[in-house]
């Protein structure tokens, strides 16, 4: 056994001036640029490769730049030094001389880069600096960068000295403040650039070239989105034979900057820059000195080598491959980009990642587990070379093994599994493949190196049974020298735990993480092992931190030929708590016309990323999960099971949801699972308590469980307590929401926020002022359902009780929260009880008129007669429609740089994206729910297409490229700034602005999204256990078949349409007309029609069961429902 540190412990020298520090590695790479508890770089990057700032010395001929030198950090290739305060690193090229020196100063960081020119003629250069930002803490940064930069609001200032100069303030309080930094050129920087796009280019994840290297100017436009970078060019300069010049960057840093960044903090910089320090004189280049100390082959080669891309494969070549048919390809200029094949798989080519603004990606999780057990094992997988990331077993944020991919160029090698092959003479990363495959439990990559007979095979696969990661190399043509690199990072950043590795003669590893992790106390025997398998021998090797002995990685060399070599990793010493047994979740196969075929192949996709939401939570960018949203899974999860029938999956859902319940009857924002159930949030938005009774009730009113009331759950997460029957505890949830009303009303008060997390209040005051509309009518919705169900119990008390709150609800709703026949956003009620209108035609105060979760909430509860339904849905159309889907409101609340007025987020957020983007897909796909209540089938359809990532590209015509079987969760105009957004938002609506998917994969939406398909539109439902059919198809639909295995039977279902918009007008069964069925009513549409199941289940056992449904018929016959309207028959109540 040898003890390994992570890579926040290998660590070199460090300078300080007070709160203010810069920290290194001992190679020179930087770890951290800091004050007090605030770190104003985006992360630590790593031992071997530094971080992710940069300084470049071009060299310039004519007008244009013609070579580069990186003159900081490991891969430069220069002599690293601190001392006298000062870091320096120096180096030389055949004509320069270049020496950059870092110090700490009272009010922020200085650095000084020194070129002198040894060549017989002038030298024309200019620098490029490129710092990472995150002003925030470590316990933000390392729950999600990309979530930090979103609030990180850049002002570009033209500073009459200093020329373009970047103020960012963190607009998302840090421990109550608002860090800002100011960065510049001293002497007039001529280019600047504020994400990180911007400077290395989207290009770079293929070819490891930043594209700035080549531009002529860096750009002179603020971008606010997810990877801040602040890019400086500075003024060229000529230098003479002989002499030299000094080019100084600064940055000043201020720990609590209240005002948002305006003209007058060049005031502030003036001052700063006049004290002697920040004055001084650079010193002048010093004679040679003794050239860097080499590196050790292992490292050396890890840190220089580039990448290797996969090279193009033919179309000819591809049909080899994908034998069979090819759906939906994806071209773009004429060149092949992606397409579907097989019955789950999904091929991306180069061409395609190439464009993408988020890298592909696919997280393979144990099949069959909807819930999270500690054996539930998760790894990412990324297109771009990383094979195996973020490995987790169990909970997602606390028990990872492998580390997480945090940035989407890249520009870090060791986040994963990666591998290496030698071409000619030298190492080189496998970058992008040829090609990419993802299945839901499997990732395949494909090289072509050389010629058409030359290859490398990467597969990376979940074994099933027993949980363990299985990678596989294999070569095709000559063998290849192959090396597999796996890093030494456990647990959760920035304190990624000590630990203890051992390494075996025959190549086995096995990693256990320190006693001090909550990982390792929570599962003391836990263990990750590395095991090189397949007939190939292996070699084994640590590779050492620099300046240590502590190993930061190990890798394996092979020679590997056709016969496939790799490695598996398994974790051990994991528990098995939890309900066992997998869960089918298998989505129906739809055939008919293209957009029907999209959908229908969009479902198994949906599916899985609908249960990895449940079982392991967690996406591609929004990586930290580990916990359920009380609301979102009683959304997602319960949608999922629900449309796929699965019943005791649902009850298990359900018992897991009321196990959080609090004791005062609410329940927490999010909580975790054993062993870390006690880890839960310490507040909750005003609707959450709803969540759970509304997943209850459909549950009950879809399987007719009406004993589920009286099933007993234990408390989790809250010490030792009695069970309680789910009845039981309903009341108590009830007693919670009575106190929530607003004195003198019904209306459940806002509290911190509703739905939309973005539109928390920015005044406490306004947390007891305020009502949402949507909390109100979902309120209404609950306890109508809950009342029937009561009902329905015999509980007819009970029932006639929460009627009678329910119609008080609704008289309060219209009385307050209704002005001219339109719902407003909010209503804030004063002292005297007087309801102001927000977000409504009347608001003066917000400048937001529409708000659109109301108004589809209004007609889903069905609070709104349906006049007002029609017309609510009308003003959708209107005033809130646009090409690519719904917007949340008219218009984006006003950005003051970041001054909070009304809202917080909404407010702050200097990126217009996810739901300050207004376009929202969960908000969506409840647009879909309602326009199928509705009974408007072909916008019902058409509002699904323009969510569905297959095909997206024909739908709408403005939607970037990308990833097609992965749920975005919102779709982003492609505006730069908040600025920009508010002057041309008509011109996004109007569809003439770019849109780009948002985060993707972890939300409740792909469970809506199966849900909507399979229960709204294709009209295949329970209620109370009886089979439903209520369809909901345009006529271009007509001669749809939709296969699948529903009620224990084999059905396919044929759609016969004729009008648009028609009811269902008749059902054949086995060519038969159908005897016992009865109807559903609806309040807006025509009804749907139960079946009695009996006769369902005895025609022709054990063959398909042949459905017919004729809706907007012009069959000869119509339905004759033979029990009584909204009647069950007493055997299946």
């Amino acid at each position: 056994m040898m003890m390994w540190r992570p890579y926040g412990e290998i660590v070199g020298p460090e300078l300080r001036t007070g709160d203010l520090r810069a920290a290194f590695y001992s190679n020179g790479g930087l770890r951290e640029l800091a004050a007090g508890h605030v770190r104003v770089n985006r992360g630590a990057g790593n031992a071997l490769e530094g971080g992710l700032d940069r300084v470049y010395v071009r060299s310039w001929t004519g007008t244009s730049p013609t070579s580069a030198r990186l003159v900081t950090g490991p891969r430069s290739d220069t002599h690293f030094a601190c001392e006298d305060g000062v870091a320096s690193w120096r180096c030389t090229t055949e004509t320069l001389a270049i020496r950059t020196e870092l110090s700490v100063l009272r009010q922020g960081w200085r650095r000084v880069v020194t070129v002198q020119n040894r060549a017989a003629q002038s030298q024309r250069i200019d620098l490029l600096f490129g710092q990472d930002l995150g002003l925030a803490t470590d316990a933000a940064l390392f729950s999600n960068e990309a979530y930090v930069a979103q609030y990180l609001d850049h002002r570009a200032a033209v500073h009459a000295q200093h020329g373009h100069v970047i103020q960012t303030r963190q607009n998302l309080a840090q421990n109550g403040a608002h860090p800002w930094l100011v960065q510049g050129v001293m002497g007039g920087a001529r280019g600047f650039c504020t994400d990180g796009f911007d400077f290395f280019g989207r290009d770079c994840r293929v070819s490891g070239e930043p594209r700035c290297l080549g531009a002529k100017q860096l750009g002179t436009r603020v971008r606010q989105q997810e990877f801040a970078y602040v890019g400086l060019q500075s003024r060229t300069r000529v230098i003479p034979p002989g002499k030299e010049v000094s080019v100084v960057w600064f940055a000043l840093f201020v720990a609590d900057h209240a005002p948002v960044s305006s003209e007058r903090d060049h005031r502030v910089l003036n001052a700063v820059l006049a004290r002697p320090e920040w004055a001084a004189a650079p010193r002048r280049m010093e004679p040679d000195r003794a050239p860097p100390k080499g590196r050790p082959a292992g490292v050396e080669t890890l840190i220089s080598a580039s990448w290797v891309e996969g090279g193009t494969v033919s179309e000819d070549e591809l049909l080899s491959h994908f034998k069979g048919g090819w759906r939906h390809p994806e071209r773009a200029r004429g060149e092949l980009l992606s397409f579907m094949h097989g019955a789950h798989a999904h091929v991306v080519l180069k061409a395609k990642e190439r464009v993408v603004w988020r890298p592909h990606g696919w997280i393979i999780c144990r099949a069959g587990r909807l819930l999270p057990r500690e054996d539930v094992g998760a790894v990412t997988c990324w297109m771009a070379g990383v094979f195996a990331s973020q490995l987790t077993m169990g909970n997602t944020v606390f028990n990872r093994l492998l580390p997480v991919v945090r940035d989407p160029l890249s520009l870090v090698r060791l986040t994963g599994v990666r591998a290496m092959v030698r071409v000619g003479r030298t190492w080189q990363w496998l970058g992008v493949p040829s090609y990419f495959v993802m299945e839901p439990h499997a990732c395949l990559w494909f090289y072509r190196l050389g010629g058409r007979r030359d290859g490398v095979q990467v597969h990376a696969a979940l074994d099933q049974r027993s949980g363990a990661l299985r990678l596989g190399v294999r070569v095709k043509g000559r063998q290849r020298a192959v090396r597999l690199v796996l890093p030494l990072m456990t647990g959760e950043p920035p304190d990624l735990g000590r630990g203890e590795a051992r390494l075996t003669s025959d190549g086995r590893l096995e990693l256990a993480p320190d006693g001090a992790t909550l990982m390792r106390q929570r599962h003391p025997k836990l263990r990750l092992h590395a095991k090189p398998w397949g007939s190939v021998r292996a070699k084994a090797t640590w590779v050492d931190g620099p300046g240590t002995t502590t190993p930061v990685a190990v890798i394996w060399d092979a020679v590997v030929g056709a016969t496939e070599w790799g490695l598996t990793l398994a974790v051990t010493g994991v528990g098995a708590r939890g309900p066992r047994g997998p869960v089918a979740l298998t989505p129906p196969v739809v055939r008919g016309n293209a957009r029907a075929v999209r959908l229908g192949d969009a479902l198994p996709w949906m599916a899985e990323q609908a249960r990895l939401h449940a079982a392991a939570p967690r996406g591609l960018e929004q990586y930290s999960g580990g916990a359920w949203g009380a609301r979102d899974a009683c959304q997602g999860p319960m949608d999922l099971v629900l449309a796929l029938g699965q019943d005791r999956a649902a009850a298990e859902l359900l018992k897991t949801i009321f196990a959080a319940q609090q004791a005062d009857g609410g329940w927490p924002q999010w909580f975790m699972f054993p062993p870390y159930e006690e880890i839960r949030s310490d507040h909750a938005h005003g609707d959450v308590v709803l969540w759970p009774l509304h997943a209850l009730c459909e549950y009950v009113q879809e399987s007719g469980d009406l004993g589920f009331l009286d099933v007993r759950v234990a408390p989790m997460g809250q010490g030792d307590g009695p069970a309680e029957s789910v009845a039981s505890r309903v009341k108590r949830l009830l007693g919670h929401v009575r106190r929530q009303f607003l004195p003198g009303t019904h209306l459940v008060r806002y509290g911190v926020g509703d739905w939309n997390d973005s539109l928390q209040p920015a005044h406490r005051e306004d947390a007891d002022r305020l009502v949402s509309s949507w909390t109100v009518a979902l309120s209404y919705e609950v306890l109508t359902r809950y009342a029937e169900i009561l009902s329905r119990r015999g509980a007819k008390g009970e029932s006639d009780e929460l009627n009678a709150l329910a119609e008080a609800v609704r008289q309060d709703f219209h009385r307050h929260l209704m002005g001219g026949d339109v719902v407003a956003g909010f209503g804030r009620f004063d002292e005297r009880g007087q309801c102001e209108l927000l977000l409504h035609p009347t608001d003066r105060v917000t400048g937001i008129h529409y708000r659109l979760l109301p108004m589809i909430r209004g007609v889903l509860s069905g609070l709104f007669a349906p006049a007002d339904a029609r017309a609510h849905m009308e003003l959708v159309r209107r005033e809130l429609l646009a090409p690519d889907g719904v917007r949340l409101m008219d218009r984006p609340p006003a950005y003051r740089g970041g001054r909070m007025k009304h809202f917080q987020r909404a407010e702050s957020a200097a990126f217009f994206g996810r739901e300050v983007g207004l376009m929202y897909t969960h908000a969506h796909l409840r647009y879909v729910q309602a326009l199928a209540r509705m009974g408007e089938a072909q916008q019902a359809w058409t509002a699904l297409a323009q969510v569905n990532p297959i095909g997206l590209h024909g739908e709408v015509a403005r939607a970037d490229r990308r990833q097609a079987n992965a749920y975005f969760s919102s779709s982003d105009a492609a505006f730069s700034d908040r600025y920009t957004a508010s002057a041309h938002y008509a011109e996004a609506k109007s569809g003439q602005v770019e849109v780009r998917g948002g985060w993707r994969v972890y939300s409740s939406g792909p469970g809506l999204f199966v849900r909507r398909v399979v229960g709204d539109l294709l009209g295949l439902r329970r209620w109370y256990g009886a089979p439903l059919l209520d369809p909901c198809v345009p006529p271009t639909c007509c001669g749809m078949q939709v296969d699948w295995e529903w009620l224990g039977r084999r059905v396919e279902a044929h759609y016969h349409v004729g009008t648009a918009n028609g009811a269902l007008g008749n059902i054949r069964l086995a060519g038969q007309p159908v005897a016992g069925h009865w109807m559903v009513p609806s309040p807006y549409r025509a009804p749907g029609f139960c079946l009695d199941p009996n006769p369902l289940m005895r025609k022709q056992p054990g063959a398909p069961l042949r459905l017919d449904l004729f809706v907007g018929s012009t069959s000869d016959r119509g339905i004759q429902p033979s029990g009584p309207s909204g009647m069950v028959p007493s055997h299946l109540a």
